[in-house]
């Protein structure tokens, strides 16, 4: 009989992992039958999605309040669609306020279950792994500074190294062919601009990046700007931002560790794509915006010293944090300046990145944690 496998991804980053997991676990049965939710990344990976959840992410109370009707509905019919197809295993993806409650669900069903990258926003408290780990069958951490969290708190958990170092290693080395598949020109200098996955984010944080690359332009004329586009759902509200702003910039449906790989620097909204560009080792700028409401809330509930993947890894200010009444064009500007200009100051930057890229373990990580789950749980 045939195995059944849900995997159950939020944004951009969980729609890519859930995709390379799930071709990790065809190596060892190439029959099994993938069915969850996720994105772009997954269904081309020919898992069966119940609906794109790439946009669902929201960051603060206020944006939960506003999409919970949505948000409620699509996790009754994900219920549903869990009694339905009974799977022999539950991946889940980080989004702990929608995989949480699935979670005690599929625990409650005896269904097996996995937590593969647990909520780093949850990863400085013993508590909260300790109800992760009590919820599921295996937790899979993929970040140090997590799996410290575990080991403090005596609680079982699997680290293989971050799955993500083995995506950055298939592309390295490669900028002339990357060029060319983007469509640009060698020689050139080049800025990526991320403004995230959320709508959120989009309405808050694009407004900053594309203008700081308009004052950015004015001082160093031959910068291009590349903005990768999360999810086809966001692509019209970008297209209308960009729209507003005389700058030479470029378009892309997804692509972006891509175009990271050949920018001179990242500007980009806090998230994982910090990591990405840790690994590919291009300087970067961290920025974020929100309501102000939203920010107080968070401020007072979430005691973590950094956002940025980096900084937290690395457990210092690696990369800059420009986060709410700092997210000004002009703090990004001379962030940009110094970065693109200053020698001493950019490869310090570089050479901070090198140690969080030795942190990620070695390539082969999906593999890996697909033989866990092949021989713990599947066989």
């Amino acid at each position: 009989m045939k195995k059944k496998v849900m995997i159950f991804a939020g944004e951009a980053s969980g729609d890519l992992q859930g995709a390379r997991l799930a071709r990790a676990l065809k190596r060892f049965d190439n029959t099994i039958q993938f069915s969850g939710v996720g994105g772009v990344k997954m269904k081309e990976e020919g898992i069966d999605i119940l609906f794109d959840s790439t946009t669902f992410g929201v960051i603060g109370a206020i944006e939960g309040l506003l999409k919970l009707p949505v948000l409620i509905n699509l996790y009754n019919k994900t219920k549903k669609a869990l009694a339905e197809t009974n799977p022999d295993l539950v991946v889940f993806i980080d989004t702990p306020a929608f995989n949480m409650r699935l979670a005690r669900l599929t625990g409650e069903k005896g269904i097996k279950s996995v937590y593969y990258f647990p909520p780093s926003g949850w990863s400085g408290s013993v508590k909260r792994a300790r109800e992760i780990a009590d919820t599921v069958d295996s937790v899979i951490t993929t970040f140090k500074f997590t799996a410290d969290t575990y080991k403090r708190g005596n609680i079982e958990h699997q680290f293989f190294g971050h799955p993500l170092i083995d995506v950055i290693d298939e592309i390295t080395g490669e900028k002339e062919k990357t060029l060319d598949e983007l469509g640009l020109e060698p020689g050139r200098r080049y800025i990526a601009l991320l403004p995230g996955s959320r709508s959120q984010e989009i309405h808050y944080v694009l407004p900053i990046l594309l203008e700081s690359a308009a004052k950015l332009h004015k001082k160093i004329k031959d910068l291009y700007f590349l903005i990768p586009v999360a999810s086809p759902l966001l692509r019209e509200k970008i297209e209308k931002k960009v729209k507003n702003i005389d700058i030479p910039v470029k378009l892309y449906s997804g692509m972006a560790t891509k175009i990271m790989s050949i920018s001179d620097l990242v500007i980009m909204a806090s998230g994982s794509a910090a990591l990405e560009a840790s690994v590919l080792e291009v300087p970067m700028i961290i920025t974020y915006k929100l309501r102000w409401l939203d920010w107080k809330i968070i401020k007072r509930f979430v005691k973590l010293k950094w956002c940025g993947l980096p900084n937290l890894i690395l457990e210092k200010e690696v990369v800059p944090e420009l986060l709410q009444e700092q997210a000004t064009p002009e703090n990004i500007c001379k962030w940009a300046e110094d970065l693109l200009l200053d020698k001493e100051k950019r490869s310090k930057m570089i050479d901070n990145l090198k140690e969080v890229n030795k942190s990620l373990g070695k390539p082969g990580v999906a593999d890996r944690v697909a033989r866990h789950i092949w021989e713990t749980i599947l066989k």
